[in-house]
């Protein structure tokens, strides 16, 4: 072979150099992005509980503690903002089993308790709670609770007694809503109310409460999916490649 010829044989080989670098530079790039992709799905999907006791466990002995502004932190975690509450240690069958519970109205006037919660700006949260009523009197009375979040109200339930309902069995069940966080942190307050009488003394059961951010959007795992599909597409690009210069 010439001169000639073996310095064109080393450009070329040195450009097939040059080309397999950038691909596995751009290889890498992609890769690494998907990988983000992934990482951030994973976050999101991971089951954090974002409140703390939703099940209203405490120290109080076996009955019911009326708790007012005036104790309004003595329930772990939690704030009683307006009026009062009945904190019930095993009064009635608690939704998780482990004797505690809320009656949102503890006297005259609506119960409000809060909690704040760490949140991110823009992201969906799930909120769910288990709800009963106080069986003990006014069995006809509409017992309702609404909650709101971060100042704006996103949903209102009703629970009606029937016939069954009773200390021991209190047939709960549960609700679920979503909210948008518009900051670092959020505020979920739940009131509690009843039509008759007005506001008075037994109201509807809260337990269990509980929030989540929500699982990805369909947009996020499309992304994922068209990643993936970008890189299979550039191995097989190379392959063909490797294998023309190699003939």
């Amino acid at each position: 072979m010439s001169r000639f010829g073996t310095a064109r044989a080393r450009v070329n080989l040195s450009k097939r150099t040059i080309n397999r670098g950038e691909y596995s530079v751009k290889l890498k790039l992609l890769m690494a992005g998907v990988l983000a992709a992934l990482t951030t799905a994973g976050s999101a999907n991971a089951a954090t509980e974002l409140v703390v006791n939703g099940g209203f466990t405490g120290s109080i002995g076996r009955g019911v503690a009326t708790v007012s502004t005036v104790s309004a932190t003595q329930i772990a975690g939690w704030t009683v903002l307006t009026n009062y509450v009945d904190w019930s240690n095993s009064a009635w069958q608690s939704s998780d089993g482990d004797g505690y519970s809320l009656d949102l109205i503890g006297g005259f006037g609506r119960g409000v308790i809060a909690q704040t919660i760490a949140t991110q700006a823009g992201r969906t949260y799930n909120l769910t709670f288990d709800i009963s009523g106080n069986p003990d009197m006014y069995r006809d009375a509409g017992r309702f609770i609404t909650v709101s979040a971060g100042g704006a109200e996103i949903g209102a339930t009703q629970y009606v007694l029937s016939s069954a309902n009773s200390r021991q069995n209190m047939l709960w069940t549960s609700r679920s809503m979503s909210f948008v966080a518009t900051g670092a942190f959020t505020q979920i307050v739940f009131t509690g109310t009843s039509d008759d009488p007005a506001n008075c003394c037994w109201g509807a059961a809260l337990d269990n409460v509980s929030v989540m951010a929500a699982v990805p959007e369909p947009a996020t795992w499309a992304m994922m999916i068209i990643g993936f599909g970008a890189v299979g597409s550039m191995v097989r690009t190379s392959r063909r490649r490797n294998a023309f210069s190699a003939a």
